[in-house]
């Protein structure tokens, strides 16, 4: 009976056409895997009917609309919507979705700010989100900080501006953030220089300016360092010498001086 299905994963399986109503009668659903398939069109409504879904993932498919009713599935922890045609504001009612650990809406045509409404502090638990790959503008917002379980961010091709905030330094868990190909200026905040954890920073192609601060010796776990295409101008610090990098990219700037002796085969 269909009230009995758990599980659908039809991954890759050359699937086409709308997503039919009917699957809201699969009111037991906990897993629902269409990704890698032409299925077209909007989300249908009745998919708010499968509030024991625990993952959904239509990524790369042709989806245009996600219907207000997401915000029904409260017990959801994974949602993936990358690499759709997605072209409209993020819907606030995902910040209803309390449970969720990853939310990935990446490679889309997604429009306008991140919603203040998206009541981002609900989202406790989020350990990935990706909103890469998007039309995505205004400031990056602060409330960002709001969320304690952060491991990585993406941001990265979008039409953001203005300033890195302050509040980023609150996300103690964060690994990963990526802003790069964005309009981010001002100088490299100090905010960013208090994430223990991160080893993959990346902000490449901004119009961020000024030296790179001498405390970026504090972010030890640090592995990938990628500036280029900024404005970044002074010395390269004596201080990133002693980061145990796998990669540092700083061309494309303004900046003068010699190569840090500091640097050997034994840090880079």
């Amino acid at each position: 009976a269909a009230g009995s299905v758990i599980k659908i994963y039809l991954r890759g399986r050359d699937l086409n056409g709308s997503i039919t109503p009917q699957i809201g009668a699969l009111s037991k659903l906990r897993y629902l895997d269409l990704s890698l398939n032409s299925l077209i069109d909007a989300l249908p409504f009745s998919i708010g009917n499968l509030t024991q879904l625990a993952v959904l993932d239509f990524s790369y498919n042709e989806i245009d609309s996600i219907p207000l009713h997401i915000g029904k599935l409260k017990s959801l922890v994974h949602l993936r919507l990358s690499s759709n045609v997605l072209v409209a504001p993020i819907p606030q009612e995902i910040g209803k979705l309390t449970n969720l650990v990853t939310l990935d809406l990446s490679l889309n045509m997604l429009l306008g700010p991140i919603p203040s409404s998206l009541a981002i502090t609900n989202l406790k638990r989020l350990i990935v989100f990706d909103l890469g790959v998007n039309n995505l503008s205004g400031q990056i917002p602060s409330f960002l900080g709001l969320l304690p379980s952060l491991s990585s961010l993406y941001l990265d091709s979008n039409l953001f501006e203005g300033f890195i905030p302050l509040d980023i330094k609150k996300l103690k868990n964060l690994t990963l953030l990526y802003l790069s190909n964005n309009k981010l200026t001002d100088s490299i905040p100090s905010s960013l220089l208090h994430l223990p954890n991160l080893w993959d920073l990346s902000m490449a192609s901004n119009l961020l300016e000024g030296p790179i601060p001498h405390e970026i010796e504090s972010l030890n776990a640090l592995k990938y360092l990628n500036y280029p295409n900024n404005k970044l101008s002074a010395r390269i610090p004596l201080q990133i010498g002693g980061l145990s990098l796998y990669q540092l990219d700083l061309s494309h700037n303004i900046i003068g001086g010699v190569i840090p002796s500091q640097f050997n085969s034994a840090n880079m």
